[in-house]
Parts: structure tokens; C-alpha cells; sequence
């Protein structure tokens, strides 16, 4: 959607698409922590934690290459939609999970979603924003990934120690989806401003 926001209104629903985001990127760096932990609990190999990252790492090269395609056929808002709704699953086998393809699946579906959204961020806010905020929205979408990790990592030890680990990965889904609804609330609301309204900010 190509539908910015009148230049010099308030424009909440672009607040409450990058709050989400940071919520977002929060539950996806509380399962990059999870993991670890996880694995740990039940007493895998080392090399089987390290090799969560080289899945993780590898993943996210090729995702990258294909997000730009796969957007201008399906477009931004849709696929934004889809990697969001893919970390959910990810945390929810990273909660149950016992067996080593499960912890690969997880960090999979978790790359996904943040190696995609780093790339479909930016330019979606570029298709909705007006240009007279678009610097200041871009700088909240590059500074969203640094707040989720300070916040995953700032309560994933409290948390853990009081609730346990499966109740905390079972929170961080419970976030995430929220995030996502939220994310694909402003989405629509955004695909159906006035050609007019949109006209005065582009």
C-alpha cells in the first residue's frame, strides 16, 4: 500500500506499527535466547548449540536475497504479514520442544522473520509514511532491533528463574502474536486511506 498519512498530522497508527515492532523483536531475541537455554536444560552437545547459529546465519543470507523478490510479487504488506506470523510457531516448538530438528525449525522460522523484516521494514515505511516523518520512523525501525535485544535479554534471566523456561518461550509467543495482530491492524488500516488523504503527503 502507497497510502502516506496527510504531512503535519498526527499519525498514531505509524507509532503503534513501530511499537510493535520493538515488542516483536523482543519475543524474536527472547527464542535467540531460548534456545541456548533450552538446549542446555536438557544437556545437548555444544556443537549442537553452536550449530543452532550457523542454521540461523545461513538461513537468514538466502532469505534476505529472495525477501526483495518475493515483495514485489506478493507485496511488502502481505509478506510483512507472513514472516511476522512465522516467529509465533517458532517460539511455540522452542517452548515444546525436545528433539534437535525441533530447535532447528525454531531458529529457521526465527530467522526468517527477522532477516525478512529488517529488509521489508524500511522499505514499507518508506511506501507509508510521509516524507516530513519517514527520517524519524526509520531511525525507531533501526534502533527497534537494538530495544527488543536489551529487553529480551534485560528479563529473560528474572523470568526464567521464576516462571521457567516454558512459560517464559510461551509468553514471548504470546507477544508475538500480539505484535503481529497489531502490525497487521495498522497494515489494513493503512491500505485504506482516501486516495486523496494520500495525495497531500506524498
Amino acid at each position: 500500500a502507497r497510502n502516506p498519512a496527510p504531512a503535519g498530522t498526527p499519525d498514531r497508527q505509524i507509532v503503534i506499527f513501530l511499537a510493535a515492532a520493538v515488542v516483536a523483536k523482543t519475543a524474536a531475541f527472547m527464542g535467540i535466547f531460548g534456545v541456548s537455554i533450552t538446549m542446555l536444560a536438557q544437556h545437548r552437545p555444544v556443537t549442537e548449540i553452536a550449530l543452532m547459529g550457523v542454521v540461523g546465519n545461513g538461513v537468514g543470507l538466502g532469505v534476505q536475497l529472495l525477501t526483495g523478490r518475493l515483495s514485489d510479487r506478493i507485496g511488502r504488506g502481505a509478506l510483512t504479514t507472513v514472516v511476522y506470523t512465522l516467529c509465533i510457531p517458532s517460539l511455540i516448538t522452542l517452548a515444546v520442544g525436545n528433539a534437535f530438528w525441533h530447535f532447528a525449525i525454531a531458529t529457521v522460522l526465527r530467522s526468517i522473520y527477522i532477516n525478512s523484516s529488517n529488509v521489508l521494514g524500511p522499505a514499507l515505511l518508506t511506501d507509508i509514511v510521509a516524507r516530513d516523518r519517514l527520517g524519524r520512523a526509520l531511525s525507531w525501525w533501526g534502533n527497534s532491533g537494538w530495544i527488543g535485544a536489551i529487553a529480551a535479554f534485560a528479563t529473560m534471566g528474572i523470568a526464567i528463574q521464576q516462571f521457567g523456561v516454558e512459560t517464559t518461550l510461551a509468553a514471548a509467543a504470546a507477544l508475538m502474536t500480539g505484535a503481529t495482530l497489531v502490525t497487521i491492524w495498522t497494515l489494513l488500516r493503512r491500505s485504506t486511506v482516501p486516495p486523496a488523504a494520500a495525495s497531500i503527503g506524498s
